[in-house]
């Protein structure tokens, strides 16, 4: 089949080639080879952290109790109690929905079987959560 015009050209490819090519003309990206179970565990290499405790702040229930400063309140109280180990991570949602609240976690005490979160009432003082963490 002759091209004539760079269009059919590539219509000339794609249908001397089969389903190689994508849409836009070029190849088609070949998928990665399967690789084996302990190959993928050797990629992953163990840090230590350089934090001792986490706390988990759940951002969908800051919006809805419009608590948007909780976390740079909860993170300056923590540096002014010296403790600048416990790093604050804001999570989007941890499906516990309180009406009256902000859902928390600890790494520790997600490890803990079975996990466990916790809710800070809205009329409690970020310091309430500060004891929390460090405790």
């Amino acid at each position: 089949m002759l091209a004539g015009a760079w269009g059919s050209a590539r219509e000339a490819a794609r249908s001397a080639c089969g389903a190689a090519f994508t849409l836009h003309g070029g190849p088609r990206p070949q998928a990665a080879p399967m690789t084996k179970r302990h190959d993928a565990r050797a990629a992953l290499s163990a840090q230590p952290a350089p934090w001792s405790e986490v706390v988990l702040v759940c951002q969908k229930c800051m919006r809805r109790q419009d608590r948007e400063q909780l976390r740079g309140e909860l993170r300056k109280a923590l540096k002014h109690a010296g403790r600048r180990d416990v790093r604050t991570v804001l999570v989007g949602f941890l499906d516990v929905c309180p009406e009256d609240g902000v859902a928390v976690a600890r790494g520790s005490g997600l490890a803990a079987r079975p996990p466990r979160l916790h809710v800070l009432d809205n009329d409690a003082p970020v310091e309430a959560l500060v004891r929390w963490a460090v405790d």
